[in-house]
């Protein structure tokens, strides 16, 4: 997998609290279990999903965005409780789950609903996460520059039993991952955070091998930079969106992104409204020919220095071993 180069933390308020006793672990947040409660609560999260058409390539779509909220796992469990009692608010209707695509399309969940019931329902979800102590971390990749790019790295094909089937420079949902993932350690190093901070996907069954067997080199990337390197996350994790709500959330906001890139003309009212308090992380960035072509060379000029250094490297080896046979023959 290519691998990119490169506010004060707000209070929580959150209502959950222990009860009886027990400790602080929200359903849906068991991943934390092996933390203390006071390390638990503190603990930073980015909660990632996609949106795209189809294959993120081939679909209709011009663009392909990855949002995340961003903020400690205490506000976040509370978010997600909230987003729970709202999934099944009686008013305007009860969904069992939140999809943008499918309230969009008035299909699924939102099928034989009124698209102003609609619209008052998506509002109502989205007022729970327009809020300031939460960030937004988002990227968007153009897909018709991507595609002029991605022939140039075809013949990068994985060899058999390899873990990592994919890489960035075939896959524009790998090249968001890593950008998103940059983001959100130089997000947490300007809140002067110094320990591991935890990062959950939507369950990809097609990327997540390719991200867990490339993950230890992005890891690397980062060792030189001890501030970013101390609060990377030890791992990916890939959760259901039914059981960690939140990723909901971060589903209605990379559904947004995206429909306003698009600018479909029957896109619902609502889009390009929702949360404007919703705080955006400055480095929100629209990766378009120029940042591509810039990658692309790096990349190539990368490869050709590291495949000349080895080739460096095994004269010198041959040199020596030379020397060594000549030594032995006298």
């Amino acid at each position: 997998m290519q691998r990119l180069r490169r506010t004060r933390r707000q209070p929580s308020t959150g209502h959950l609290t222990p009860s009886c006793g027990r400790p602080w672990l929200p359903k849906g947040f068991e991943f934390l279990s092996g933390l203390p409660e006071r390390l638990r609560r503190r603990r930073l999260i980015l909660t990632l999903q996609a949106w795209f058409d189809d294959s993120g390539t081939k679909g209709t779509g011009r663009w392909m965005t990855m949002s995340g909220l961003f903020g400690e796992a205490e506000l976040l469990a509370s978010i997600a409780h909230e987003w729970d009692k709202h999934l099944r608010a009686r008013y305007p209707g009860a969904i069992r789950y939140f999809k943008m695509d499918e309230a969009c399309q008035l299909d699924g969940e939102f099928k034989h609903w009124k698209p102003e019931n609609r619209d008052i329902k998506v509002l109502q979800m989205s007022k729970i996460i327009d809020r300031k102590d939460l960030v937004e971390i988002s990227a968007r990749v153009d897909l018709k520059a991507f595609e002029k790019i991605a022939p140039s790295w075809s013949h990068i094909k994985p060899q058999r039993g390899d873990a990592q089937r994919h890489h960035s420079m075939g896959s524009p949902y790998l090249l968001l991952f890593q950008y998103v993932l940059v983001t959100a350690i130089t997000e947490a190093v300007a809140r002067g955070v110094t320990s591991p901070i935890e990062i959950a996907f939507d369950e990809q069954s097609i990327f997540s091998p390719t991200i867990l067997a490339g993950y230890p080199g992005l890891r690397e990337d980062e060792r030189a930079f001890p501030e970013r390197f101390a609060v990377m996350p030890a791992w990916p994790g890939f959760r259901n969106d039914q059981d960690f709500v939140i990723l909901q959330a971060a589903d209605m906001l990379a559904g947004e992104l995206r429909l306003i890139a698009e600018d479909y003309e029957d896109n619902p009212l609502f889009i390009g409204k929702l949360c404007p308090n919703l705080t955006v992380s400055r480095h929100f960035k629209d990766i378009g020919d120029a940042d591509l072509k810039d990658l692309h060379e790096h990349l190539v000029a990368t490869l050709e220095r590291e495949e000349r250094e080895m080739l460096e490297r095994e004269e010198r080896e041959a040199q020596a071993s030379h020397k060594v046979d000549g030594c032995e023959g006298d």
